[in-house]
């Protein structure tokens, strides 16, 4: 978002690849079943509105440290530039919080997506980062990055709506 410095952005970086870290041993040593829901909107880096909706879910085999199912959608709508697209989920792994000692839930996601109408181009693959820092309603803490392959990536901390991991 506007006003965030490139260090700022890099510690970002740093906190969600340690957390995703954390999360895979984590899964590896217990297994998981986890399920995320959200939408609202955040401003892109013009300062223009951009709205979204998602869920995902997961289940997961402890045992075999196997995805059983994965299944979600998301979309989004950046205002500045009238682009629309839609992903459908095919890998998801989530964490769920437990406060103290892991302070936020976070979902990571994967999938293709697809322009909207389609008739703009063929799509790709998506990854999708939600965070949820567990405080009920709306947050400001609350965030969603979503990365395109064609190189497009839509980030923010939520200015309306919710992230809620279960």
């Amino acid at each position: 978002p506007p006003g965030i410095g490139a260090g700022d952005k890099e510690q970002k970086m740093k906190r969600v690849l340690l957390l995703t870290i954390l999360m895979v041993v984590l899964l590896a040593a217990t297994g998981c079943t986890g399920k995320a829901t959200g939408g609202g909107w955040f401003l892109n880096d013009g300062g223009e509105k951009v709205t979204f909706g998602f869920n995902g879910q997961s289940t997961w085999d402890a045992a075999n440290q196997n995805l059983l199912e994965a299944k979600g959608q998301f979309q989004i709508h950046d205002h500045g530039t009238g682009d629309k697209f839609h992903g459908d989920v095919d890998y998801a792994i989530c964490l769920n919080a437990a406060p103290p000692s892991v302070p936020e839930s976070f979902c990571y996601f994967t999938g293709t997506y697809v322009p909207q109408p389609k008739k703009n181009g063929p799509g790709g693959t998506f990854e999708l980062t939600v965070v949820d820092k567990g405080i009920p309603g709306f947050s400001a803490e609350d965030n969603f990055k979503l990365v395109l392959s064609e190189g497009i990536t839509y980030e923010g901390n939520l200015e309306g709506g919710n992230i809620k991991v279960h």
